[in-house]
This record gives C-alpha cells, sequence and structure tokens, in this order.
C-alpha cells in the first residue's frame, strides 16, 4: 500500500561497507536519499546512519525472525557545519 503513515528505507553504517539495513521510518520526519539519520541497531547507543533509499511501500517482512527497528530522528549536518562555523569563530586558532 502506498502512503501510509511509516515506510521502510535502506541505510548505511559508513561508505566503506556496501551493506545496507533495513529500517522502519515514519513519513512525518520528512527523510530523504542523502539525509543523515540516528537509529539504534543491535546496540544500547544511538547510531548515525545514511538514508540510502526511501522505500515507496514499506518492505518489512511479515513474521521475520527479527523486530525490525525505527529510524528515530533526522540529523541536519548544516546545523553541525553551523554551530562549528560558529565556534570557529568565537575561539579562533
Amino acid at each position: 500500500m502506498l502512503g501510509g503513515e511509516w515506510t521502510t528505507c535502506s541505510v548505511s553504517y559508513n561508505a566503506s561497507d556496501s551493506r545496507k539495513y533495513t529500517f522502519k521510518v515514519e513519513r512525518s520526519l520528512g527523510i530523504v536519499p542523502g539525509d543523515y539519520a540516528i537509529v539504534r541497531g543491535n546496540s544500547v547507543w544511538p547510531k548515525i546512519v545514511k538514508v540510502e533509499e526511501i522505500h515507496p511501500e514499506s518492505q518489512a517482512t511479515p513474521n521475520a525472525p527479527f523486530k525490525y527497528k525505527w529510524v528515530v530522528g533526522r540529523l541536519d549536518v548544516k546545523d553541525i557545519e553551523a554551530v562549528e562555523n560558529e565556534l570557529d569563530g568565537k575561539y579562533p586558532g
């Protein structure tokens, strides 16, 4: 079913690893391919991942032998750059 309040997405943990992982994501987050997102995979610590693809329809397998995890937020890299620039101006050198 197209639409709905959530779907799935493919993410990667780092550029040197070609594996992709599927997470559930709320459409209201407005995440698009190329965004960085916050997830908690098999660890208690949150991880930053790169969103590679948003699936038009959920690709979550019913009755999978594992529980799909959620994307819990979007990380705006522009915010990080703005803070770094502000700090560089405040504390030069």
